[in-house]
């Protein structure tokens, strides 16, 4: 045995220089936390292992060039989707991702039948609610509002582009198919393209494009306008382009 302040033989530092040496409670101690922390982290992946074993016996449908694009294509489906995981996965997938999953939306929307429906108009459209909710939003008694500014050269196209939109988000995230001329021509004043002499013949011009299908007696002042398969797939394209501004 080397006294205090001696070299030891092999390099290593004598006891009592200032070198504190770990005991075997303080590395008991740590092991025990690192155990405690991949057990924990455990506990959180063991919730995925449902979705992950059901995306792997789809993807096994496919053929095997294409398994690993299809698994992650079904995982993801199934990590967003309220059928996939429960409320503490999608929480988990949360911390981990930095990103809120569509299930924890669809738990705020039986809070928050506004925020539902901006959820439902995220879902029909495949992009984020929050990108959504900055383009437009859903009121109190369903009141529907574009806030991004569409660009165009015409009262004609803004008026045809607006409604698009409108009926859109009517139909996708309230569920209402059919809306009265009234409200769009409330729609156009608002957004600065209506056109007092021309109002009623634009609208008959997106009937004759395939745009729109009009519900209504011929002379009628009461009329009600929804999408067209076209029409859907229009406003669609337009609302996608407007969240990414």
């Amino acid at each position: 045995m080397h006294s205090k302040g001696e070299a030891d033989p092999l390099g290593r530092p004598a006891v009592g220089d200032g070198i504190t040496v770990p005991s075997e409670t303080t590395e008991n101690s740590q092991e025990t936390d690192v155990e405690t922390a991949i057990i924990a982290d455990s506990d959180d992946l063991a919730e995925f292992v449902e979705p992950i074993e059901r995306a792997k016996s789809f993807a096994q449908r496919w053929d095997a060039p294409y398994r690993a694009e299809i698994f992650r294509i079904a995982l993801g489906a199934l990590l967003n989707s309220d059928r996939g995981v429960a409320p503490r996965q999608a929480e988990t997938a949360s911390r981990r991702t930095g990103k809120a999953t569509s299930y924890a939306g669809t738990q705020n929307s039986e809070a928050d039948p506004q925020s539902g429906a901006i959820e439902k108009l995220a879902r029909s459209l495949n992009v984020d609610a929050d990108e959504v909710s900055r383009t437009v939003a859903i009121g109190e008694g369903g009141k529907v509002t574009i806030l991004a500014r569409i660009a165009g050269s015409t009262k004609k196209e803004l008026q045809t582009d607006y409604s698009l939109i409108y009926l859109y988000v009517c139909e996708m995230a309230l569920g209402k198919r059919l809306v009265d001329i009234e409200e769009l021509r409330k729609l156009c004043v608002e957004q600065g393209c209506y056109d007092l002499n021309n109002f009623t013949a634009n609208f008959r011009k997106d009937v004759q494009a395939g745009l729109l299908r009009e519900q209504g007696e011929k002379g009628s002042r009461t009329r009600r306008y929804l999408l067209s398969q076209k029409g859907i797939a229009t406003a669609a394209e337009l609302l996608r382009k407007l969240t990414v501004q």
